[in-house]
C-alpha cells in the first residue's frame, strides 16, 4: 500500500548513471533492507554523487537497446576531475531536466507499478501541478530512491505553463530598470534580496549553474550592534557583508540579503572540508566592525550540500535554517551541515512544543521522586523531583526525550512551573496528613531565570500552597550560571533571603565551577555522576590514585570547609557508596538506594503513610 505524502518540482543537471542490470528487481528489493551492491559500495556518498543508490526504470527504446528494463546505480557529476566515476561499470548519460519529486510512504514490498500509479494519481488530484506540468513522454530513466520511511520518485516532466520571470535581461520588456531594482534588490544594502535568490533557486540549471551548495547565515546578536553603537553602524556592517560576497565571486554563484541580518548564498559544490575553509576565510574580514576593530562579530551558518539541494527545490533554505538553528556556542563562528537526522529532530521538537500546552491541560505530565539518603544515619534526607511524560497516553517519555528540546526556548519554564506546583501541592497534602516533611529539589532552568520578576513568580507559587520555603530546594546546572553571573547572583540571593535552598547540580562538569562558589550563595553541591561512575571500577590500591577519586575527595573536603552540603549523585553499587562514605560524603542519591519512584510509592516507603 502506497500513499502520497508530498510533491514538488525540482531541477536536476546532466549526470552520468553508473549502473548494474536489475531485470528481476532482486537488487531493488534488497536495497530496502539496507543492501548495497559491492560494485557500488566504494562510491556511495562520495564527492560528486547525486543522492544514494537508486533504482531506474529505463525508457522502452533504451531498454530494447540494453536488453533489460531496470537498473540499479549511482549518479555522478560529469566532466569534473575531482569526481571518481567507476570505470568497470556501464554508464548512461541522463540529460538535464525538470522533475516532479513525489514523496510516498509505503507499508508493503516495493512495486514500481504502484509508484507509477501513485504519481499519476498525484497529478490528477493537484490541478496547480497538472495545469503547469506534464510527464515527459519518453524519459531516459525514471529514478526512485529510498529513505528511512519513504520512497522518492523523480518523474521527468515538461513545463507547459511557465510563468514570466522578470530578470536582469528583461528591462526593455518591463520598460524601467528601476522595477527590477525595486523588486529584487534590498533598499538598505542595494544588494540582491530573497526574491532574487528565490528566482535563482527556481531556475537552477537554466542560469549557468549545474551544481551548487546552499548557505544561509546570520550575525550572532546583531541587535547588540544597533544597541551599543547605532543603526547606521549595523547597516554599514550589512553592506560590508554584501561587499564581501562580491569579492568571492570565484566560488559564490549568487548571494542575497534575505531580511534583517540573514543572508543566503548559492556556492560551488565542493568537499565539506573545502567548504569549511572557504566560509571560514569568507567570514574572517567581516568578523569585526570597520570603525571599531576591537568589537568581534560571529556568525551562525547552515550549509546544505549538493545532494540534499537537488531534492529540496526552494525548500533548501528551510533545511539550511535548520542546520543554522543548531549553532548554539557563544563567541564563535559556527558552520553546521544539514543532515536528514537534523530534520527529524527539528520536526520532532516542533511537534512536541506545539503539543505542550495540550499535554499540560490533559495532565499527561507527572513527577517521580528519587530519595537522597543520609548514609551516616541511613535515613531520608530529602528527594529530587523528576518529570515524566505520558505522551498522548501512549508512551512514557523520560526527560531525555523532551527536556533538551524545551530548554531551547521558554517551553522549559512551563515544565519547571508544573513540577514546582506539583511538589508544593504534595507537600501541602503531607502537611495536612501530619506526615514527615523533607526538602524536595526542583529544577530552575536558565530560561526561567531570565524571566522578569522570576523571584516573585516562584514565591507566589509556593505561598499559594502554604509551603515552608525551606522545603523547596532550587537546583541549577552549572551551565545555567555562566553567562550572566551578576544577574543570577542577585536572583539567587533574593531567593535565599526568602528562605529557599539553592543547589548546584552537575558540579565539576564546566569551566567555572570553583569561581562560582565565591559569588553565588549555594547551600548544596551535587557531584556529577560522571565522576562517580569510575571510583569503584578498579582495585582499592588503584582507586587511591584515580583522578576521579582525587577530584571527588577534594570537592567533599572543600564543601565541608565552606559549609556546603555535598551530595553524590548517581551511585549505583555498594562499592561506590562505601568509597564515598570513606571520603566523607554524608548524603548520596542513586539507583543503589532507589530509582525515581511514583509519589504514592515514595509516601509509603519513606514517609510511613498507611
Amino acid at each position: 500500500m502506497v500513499s502520497i505524502s508530498r510533491a514538488n518540482r525540482v531541477h536536476r543537471p546532466e549526470r552520468v548513471l553508473a549502473y548494474i542490470s536489475d531485470e528481476s528487481f532482486k537488487i531493488t528489493n534488497s536495497l530496502y533492507n539496507g543492501f548495497c551492491p559491492e560494485e557500488l559500495l566504494p562510491y556511495l556518498y562520495s564527492f560528486g554523487t547525486y543522492d544514494g543508490i537508486g533504482t531506474y526504470r529505463l525508457s522502452p527504446e533504451l531498454a530494447k537497446e540494453k536488453g533489460f528494463n531496470s537498473v540499479v546505480g549511482l549518479e555522478f557529476r560529469p566532466n569534473d576531475p575531482k569526481v571518481k566515476i567507476p570505470e568497470n561499470l556501464d554508464k548512461i548519460t541522463i540529460p538535464e531536466n525538470d522533475y516532479l519529486l513525489v514523496r510516498c510512504v509505503y507499508d508493503d514490498d516495493f512495486d514500481y507499478s504502484l509508484i507509477s500509479e501513485a504519481v499519476n494519481l498525484t497529478l490528477s488530484k493537484h490541478p496547480t501541478i497538472s495545469d503547469n506540468y506534464k510527464f515527459l513522454e519518453k524519459p531516459v530513466a525514471v529514478p526512485v530512491y529510498v529513505l528511512k520511511d519513504q520512497i522518492l520518485v523523480l518523474h521527468p516532466i515538461e513545463i507547459i505553463n511557465q510563468k514570466t520571470v522578470i530578470n536582469e535581461n528583461s528591462y526593455s520588456e518591463v520598460s524601467k530598470e528601476d522595477l527590477f531594482d525595486y523588486a529584487q534588490k534590498d533598499f538598505i544594502t542595494h544588494y540582491y534580496n530573497w526574491t532574487y535568490m528565490n528566482q535563482k533557486l527556481s531556475s537552477f540549471g537554466k542560469n549557468g549553474v549545474t551544481d551548487y551548495c546552499f548557505v544561509h547565515f546570520n550575525v550572532k546578536d546583531f541587535n547588540m550592534i544597533n544597541e551599543l553603537f547605532n543603526h547606521q553602524t549595523g547597516n554599514n556592517h550589512l553592506c560590508a557583508i554584501t561587499e564581501r560576497i562580491e569579492e568571492c565571486k570565484d566560488w559564490i554563484y549568487f548571494g542575497a540579503r534575505c531580511d534583517n541580518d540573514n543572508f543566503a548564498l548559492m556556492i560551488k559544490d565542493m568537499p565539506d572540508d573545502e567548504i569549511i575553509k572557504k566560509l571560514t576565510d569568507f567570514f574572517e574580514p567581516i568578523s569585526y566592525l570597520k570603525n571599531n576593530p576591537s568589537y568581534r562579530i560571529y556568525y551562525k551558518c547552515g550549509v546544505v550540500t549538493m545532494m540534499n539541494c537537488l531534492n529540496s527545490g526552494r525548500r533548501v533554505s528551510d533545511y539550511a535554517k535548520i542546520a543554522q538553528s543548531l549553532c548554539k556556542k557563544n563567541n564563535l563562528t559556527e558552520i553546521m551541515f544539514y543532515t536528514n537526522e537534523m530534520h527529524d529532530k527539528v520536526m520532532y521538537s516542533k511537534q512536541i512544543k506545539a503539543y505542550l500546552d495540550t499535554a499540560l491541560e490533559n495532565e499527561e505530565f507527572f513527577i517521580y521522586l528519587q530519595p537522597k539518603i543520609n548514609v551516616e544515619t541511613n535515613s531520608l534526607d530529602g528527594a529530587e523531583a523528576l518529570v515524566r511524560w505520558n505522551f498522548k497516553t501512549k508512551e512514557i517519555l523520560s526527560p531525555a526525550k523532551f527536556i533538551p528540546y524545551f530548554e531551547t526556548d521558554d517551553s522549559i519554564s512551563k515544565i519547571d512551573s508544573f513540577v514546582l506546583k506539583t511538589v508544593c501541592k504534595k507537600l501541602q497534602e503531607w502537611k495536612k496528613q501530619n506526615l514527615a516533611l523533607y526538602p524536595i529539589s526542583v529544577n530552575l532552568s536558565r530560561k526561567q531565570i531570565e524571566k522578569v520578576n522570576i523571584v516573585d513568580h516562584l514565591r507566589e507559587i509556593v505561598d499559594s500552597y502554604e509551603v515552608d520555603h525551606s522545603l523547596i530546594d532550587f537546583e541549577l546546572t552549572e551551565s545555567a550560571t555562566i553567562d550572566n553571573t551578576e544577574t543570577i547572583q542577585d536572583i539567587l540571593e533574593k531567593l535565599k533571603a526568602l528562605g529557599f535552598k539553592i543547589s548546584m547540580d552537575d558540579f565539576g562538569t564546566g569551566y567555572s565551577s570553583f569561581s562560582l562558589l565565591k559569588d553565588i550563595p549555594f547551600d548544596t553541591l551535587k557531584i556529577d555522576k560522571s565522576f562517580i561512575d569510575n571510583i569503584a571500577s578498579t582495585s582499592t590500591e588503584q582507586a587511591q590514585v584515580c583522578k576521579d577519586n582525587i577530584i571527588i575527595k577534594h570537592i567533599i573536603s572543600m564543601s565541608n570547609e565552606l559549609g556546603y552540603k555535598c551530595i553524590a549523585e548517581g551511585a549505583e553499587t555498594k562499592n561506590q557508596v562505601e568509597r564515598l562514605k570513606q571520603m566523607g560524603c554524608k548524603v548520596i542519591q542513586g539507583f543503589y538506594f532507589s530509582k525515581p519512584i511514583p509519589l504514592e510509592e515514595f509516601e509509603n516507603k519513606y514517609l510511613g503513610r498507611k
